[in-house]
């Protein structure tokens, strides 16, 4: 592509990205002194179209940048880019809320989704137990019971039981004593071979305590095996691709699957940053989005740091804030 064609087509790309509105000629011949008539910018706005960079929105005269334009775009920015960007107003912020806490994440994607007006996000994979440190069996009503299993590296997994029949305090506390005996401090992969001696009174209350012991050999699992912190929920409502109260929904709901934030940190990384646009996300839902991503690679845990928002978001604003951000979190945390 040659070099007038590149700069029209970042011309058109500016301009959707601050107006979300199809671009013309005309409206390029009057903000741009390029010396070119209108009639030369409609021709190679043509042929932008024709190499699939621009799409023609149904009933307007205008251009819209297409996923591909949009890759080109961020491409350029990225070899463009200094990775080592680092604010220091930023870094003391946020050395004010504290380092290695849950309010110091809080406060990383709270204070990006301000300077990004994005969608933030914070996700850090939690260490697994290797085995059970406790297990805590209490009655909530008649019929129902809570089970807490905690690991030894403090995870600790609930679950609400519905059990047919009576069950005293008497028998809680005995079932409690025999499985805290049986399977503490035992490897998850030889809980499930374990066998648990009941007898007497405790016999009725079999079929409860083997669905304890399979819920103990699920624990590792079952828990969840990401933090997650985001923030900016209302600056991607506020958009005008969510004018669709469907969309605001469906968004709305898919965050409250762990799923997605794993999908997200499925990354193929170039220098420790990775940019998806629309259909190159692998999650369908996010067809619409952009996401930035950044790895924070520390001693004891990796972190994945990033934006999202909509394919037509500030790109060069969005990247340098990720940059800024992912640079602090490596200096304050990650040493």
């Amino acid at each position: 592509m040659d070099t007038r064609k590149i700069e029209i087509l970042n011309a058109i790309i500016k301009s959707y990205i601050d107006s979300a509105v199809p671009v013309g000629s005309r409206t390029l011949s009057k903000c741009y002194e390029w010396g070119i008539s209108s009639a030369t910018i409609r021709n190679e706005m043509a042929d932008l179209e024709d190499l699939g960079y621009l799409n023609k929105p149904h009933s307007s005269a205008g251009r819209i940048p297409s996923n591909k334009a949009y890759r080109f775009y961020v491409d350029e920015i990225l070899n463009a880019i200094k990775l080592d960007l680092f604010d220091k107003d930023i870094r003391k912020s946020l050395m004010d809320a504290g380092t290695g806490t849950e309010s110091f994440y809080r406060s990383i994607v709270k204070s990006m989704a301000k300077s990004t007006g994005l969608f933030t996000f914070l996700i850090s994979p939690k260490k697994n137990c290797t085995l059970i440190k406790h297990i805590e069996l209490l009655k909530l009503d008649d019929n129902i019971l809570l089970l807490l299993l905690i690991g030894d590296n403090g995870q600790v997994e609930r679950k609400v039981i519905s059990y047919k029949g009576d069950i005293d305090d008497a028998d809680i506390l005995k079932i409690k004593n025999i499985l805290n005996k049986k399977l503490t401090l035992v490897e998850f992969d030889e809980i499930s071979e374990i066998e648990v001696e009941i007898s007497g009174d405790l016999t009725r209350h079999r079929q409860l305590i083997f669905d304890i012991v399979k819920e103990a050999s699920d624990f590792n699992r079952n828990i969840k095996s990401v933090d997650i912190y985001y923030d900016g929920l209302s600056n991607i409502l506020s958009i005008l691709e969510f004018s669709d109260m469907s969309k605001a929904v469906n968004f709305v709901s898919r965050l409250e699957d762990e799923t997605l934030f794993k999908d997200i940190m499925k990354i193929d990384l170039l220098n420790d940053i990775d940019i998806s646009i629309g259909d190159e996300n692998e999650d369908n839902s996010l067809s619409d989005f952009a996401v930035i991503r950044a790895y924070v690679k520390g001693l004891s845990k990796d972190i994945v740091l990033g934006v999202l928002g909509p394919v037509r978001m500030d790109y060069q604003n969005a990247l340098e804030k990720t940059l800024i951000y992912r640079n602090v979190l490596k200096n304050i945390v990650m040493r």
